[in-house]
């Protein structure tokens, strides 16, 4: 074993080249563009000018098949960018769809890297028909990186179409982003595209890359420098008005939250009665085998910024622990060597989760008080070293803690170390809202007022190359640790993972890129019980044409569930992906083997299978409609006999009249519980943050209910100029 770890070591500390920063000095225009789509090299007098001249996908530094050229020059306020873009007519795609819902166009835009510390890029873009595109990348080289699609900045942009080419402008007001304390300024920055040639998908931007660094956005290699930056600072209010209806009975609610920007590093938050009801329906997911609480993403306007710095590998800070708050306080600062987020509130319900070794249970608590503080000494190279604090009081008495630390650490080019480590302390409440009679260590799962101390620590080392990615990890969750403030559903685990995978990048006609993964694993409790081992493999492809495919297997030698042990249990999946043109794309994903019945009382092993498929299609850029359909059945193991069966399908129609204005309905069928539901939805949302809707949800089947609802949320915007 020594000599195995010695020499996976030493593969780990292989160290690779870096490549060389270029500086522009960003022009400071006095005659601002005209932003309307037209392209005037007299506008753009003095912009610095970059060709995309760098094709990252599916080629490595190859020429891209359509040229296109950036344009960035300043005012005293803002960014301006012109993009002049040459397209293919008959593989073009451009849709007239909701802001962030155009990721299969054909789009253009810029990254950001404020800090030039890649702690969270920026990615500001829009397509053809001038629908907007911003995310950001949290911790891109983390074990938890995330592309947060829910992030929205305010910036403007203009758009036409002529003949084989585009042109898209774009706006970036100074005080829409966060950036270092002066008047001196050095953004790192990429331009970046998205195309299309034929069927196939193209990926552009403005430097090579090296793919013997992990991570792509580190190796940002231009510049912006602007001098004598005058930004404004941005205060705005987001007044709401809510009518609804809460059965049959009719409810307004009035409230809001405000946004008042200190200065360009440093902002305040708060919220009074905000409607945290969402627009936006949760991904359908069939949980009928499932015995944990299901993670969903945050999409609340209130938690848009600094979002990122609640991200840990473990979730040990998870927004949507705060469900109905009556008021809420939030403050941010991204300094250069100090990242913090603080928040506090008051909560009428939260959802209260007590985590177990097999399964966690999911209640509602009463009213309680909430706080957390998270912070970050972030380097370059999206390094950090961080901690945070959580604490809830419950007006019904008890309490949870939780205080931690973790970092993110590069050792060369090649490696990083990650980890993190927590310590709660739970004061439970004397109350009803768990029902379940089960235990852990000494403790029942009852609320019935104990208290004990639980510990989280996880390590992991990851060597990335070009080729290769070599990985070993390991976790501790004790049975009494809880995050009352995270989503953690499991726990009296220790888990280690050793993991390796190989990726090519041939280009060819008929494939484009794939991978070849394998893991090993092992879970024991903490008392040192064995709860399962066993391995998988993975091999991804990207062929021509626009098709895509993952086949995978996992095979556990063993598994111990409530007392219960099974050996030999195999297990596969295939998924199948096509997207030949802007009208059409479809997938299909099969899971099947041998899976235990976790919600059963009669504890076995049975065969289990899984099918989903999606069909989404287009009309005249405005009209799509997707179909998902999804089927879970199991039998018994060696017969025919059903343990359970069903399915979820669902129709997603939307049409768009405008950038501005949108029409949806959504129509889902629940076989598991003989259910339909209907959501229809009109919308009309000038801005990131400012709506007008009107729609409803209504559920036909043993619970039967109906709601609809109106809301109209207006961004009010105060600047404030800084003065000398």
């Amino acid at each position: 074993m020594k000599p195995f770890l010695s020499a996976f070591v030493f593969l780990l500390l292989l160290v690779p080249i870096s490549g060389q920063i270029v500086e522009y000095e960003v022009f400071h225009t006095q005659q601002k563009p005209i932003l309307d789509g037209s392209f005037s090299p007299a506008e753009y007098s003095g912009a610095i000018v970059l060709e995309l001249s760098f094709e990252h996908s599916p080629g490595t530094n190859t020429v891209p098949p359509l040229k296109t050229t950036g344009y960035i020059l300043r005012d005293a306020d803002a960014l301006y960018i012109a993009f002049v873009a040459q397209y293919e007519p008959n593989s073009f795609r451009s849709t007239l769809t909701q802001r962030d819902e155009a990721w299969n166009d054909d789009f253009l835009g810029i990254g950001i890297d404020a800090f030039s510390d890649t702690r969270a890029i920026v990615f500001l873009g829009c397509n053809a028909s001038g629908v907007q595109l911003d995310l950001r990348n949290d911790n891109p080289v983390s074990g938890y990186q995330s592309f947060d699609v829910g992030y929205n900045v305010i910036y403007q942009t203009a758009t036409k179409a002529v003949d084989s080419v585009y042109v898209v402008e774009m706006r970036i007001p100074f005080s829409s982003l966060q950036f270092p304390k002066g008047e001196e300024q050095s953004w790192k920055f990429s331009l970046f595209r998205q195309s299309y040639f034929g069927a196939q998908q193209h990926h552009s931007l403005t430097f090579p890359i090296n793919r013997d660094i992990v991570c792509g956005d580190c190796q940002y290699d231009d510049v912006l420098i602007m001098h004598q930056i005058q930004s404004a600072k941005r205060w705005n209010a987001l007044p709401f008005v809510l009518g609804t209806t809460q059965e049959t009975q009719p409810i307004v609610k009035v409230g809001g939250s405000f946004f008042a920007g200190l200065s360009s590093q440093t902002s305040l938050e708060g919220a009074i009665l905000p409607d945290f009801s969402q627009v936006e329906s949760d991904a359908m997911e069939v949980e009928i085998n499932s015995p944990y609480a299901l993670y969903y993403p945050e999409k609340r306007p209130f938690f848009n910024e600094g979002s990122d710095l609640l991200r840990t590998k473990s979730n040990l800070l998870y927004s949507r622990t705060i469900a109905q708050p009556v008021a809420l306080a939030k403050m941010i600062h991204q300094g250069n060597d100090f990242r913090m987020i603080a928040l506090s509130g008051f909560d009428k319900a939260s959802p209260y989760l007590v985590p177990g070794e097999d399964y966690s249970v999911l209640g509602q608590s009463g009213g309680n008080w909430a706080s957390l503080l998270r912070f970050t000494r972030p380097m370059e190279h999206s390094q950090f070293v961080g901690g945070l604090f959580t604490h809830r009081t419950y007006v019904d008495g008890g309490s949870g803690t939780l205080a931690g630390s973790d970092y993110n650490l590069r050792l060369t080019p090649f490696v990083r170390i990650l980890g993190e480590a927590a310590l709660s302390y739970t004061m439970e409440p004397r109350a009803d809202w768990i029902s379940d009679s089960g235990h852990f260590s000494s403790y029942t799962n009852a609320l019935d007022g104990e208290k004990y101390v639980g510990l989280l620590s996880s390590t992991e080392i990851k060597r990335d190359t070009k080729h290769w990615v070599n990985s070993a990890s390991f976790t501790h969750i004790g049975s009494q640790f809880r995050a009352e403030m995270g989503f953690a559903p499991k726990n009296n685990l220790q888990k280690a993972e050793l993991g390796t995978s190989y990726k090519g990048f041939p280009n060819k006609k008929w494939i484009k890129s794939y991978s070849l993964d394998t893991e090993l694993w092992g879970i024991q409790t903490t008392s040192g019980q064995t709860k399962t081992y066993g391995f998988k493999s993975e091999a991804n492809a990207q062929f021509g044409g626009s098709y895509s495919a993952n086949f995978g297997s996992y095979y556990r030698f063993m598994e111990e569930y409530k007392g219960h042990v099974f050996e030999n249990l195999p297990f596969v999946w295939v998924y199948i992906g096509y997207a030949p043109r802007q009208w059409i794309s479809m997938n299909y994903i099969f899971k099947g083997g041998q899976g235990i019945t976790r919600n059963e009382s009669d504890v076995r092993v049975g065969r289990e299978s899984n099918h989903g498929a999606e069909l989404k299609l287009q009309w005249a850029s405005k009209a799509r409609i997707s179909f998902q359909w999804e089927k879970a059945s199991m039998l018994e193991l060696n017969s025919s006999t059903i343990i359970y069966d069903g399915w979820i399908g669902r129709a997603d129609m939307n049409y768009t009249f405008s950038p501005f204005l949108h029409a949806r309905l959504i129509i889902q069928r629940d076989a598991f519980d003989d259910s339909w539901s209907y959501q229809p939805l009109l919308q009309y949302k000038p801005s990131a943050f400012s709506l007008v809707f009107v729609g409803g949800t209504f559920l036909v089947g043993d619970a039967s209910r109906q709601q609809f609802f109106a809301k109209w949320q207006q961004q009010l915007d105060f600047q404030k100029r800084k003065t000398r």
